[in-house]
């Protein structure tokens, strides 16, 4: 369900940065949760029942793993269809990113691409896996699939 790929190339100033700016996103972790972001596994795979909040791990994780990528990176969650993924999980995704976490954003989520700007040229975008070719390009360092 859930990859990254982590840069090595963070200076140690950068990494305390970004470790403070992580430290001030307010996100409630289930302990399941915190268990799957504390494992060493560079891929990892949620398998639980219904109601169990995947989708919201999911959102937490992408916004959590964007903010410690370099400046630039997208995180993408990944949805068998467009539509699917703007029903399920648009609104959820701006719930998370209201007060006190309004600080993230740096400018208007754009509902039309499914895009959310962050700050230090970070995005969150929700795409569709319907159309192959809309997945090609840019700086995705971060992808969940639901």
């Amino acid at each position: 369900m859930l990859s990254s790929t982590a840069s090595p190339l963070l200076s140690r100033w950068d990494l305390l940065n970004v470790q403070d700016r992580i430290a001030r996103v307010k996100l409630d972790f289930q302990d399941w949760e915190i268990e799957v972001m504390q494992h060493p596994a560079r891929f990892k795979v949620v398998c639980a029942a219904r109601r169990s909040h995947k989708t919201d791990f999911l959102i937490k994780w992408t916004l959590v793993m964007t903010l410690q990528s370099m400046p630039g990176v997208e995180g993408w969650m990944l949805y068998p269809s467009y539509r699917w993924g703007k029903v399920d999980v648009w609104k959820r995704l701006l719930a998370y990113l209201r007060p006190p976490n309004d600080w993230l954003l740096a400018g208007e989520p754009n509902a039309n691409e499914l895009t959310v700007p962050l700050i230090d040229g970070h995005a969150v975008a929700i795409k569709g896996c319907e159309d192959p070719n809309s997945l090609r390009g840019g700086p995705m360092g971060v992808a969940g699939f639901d």
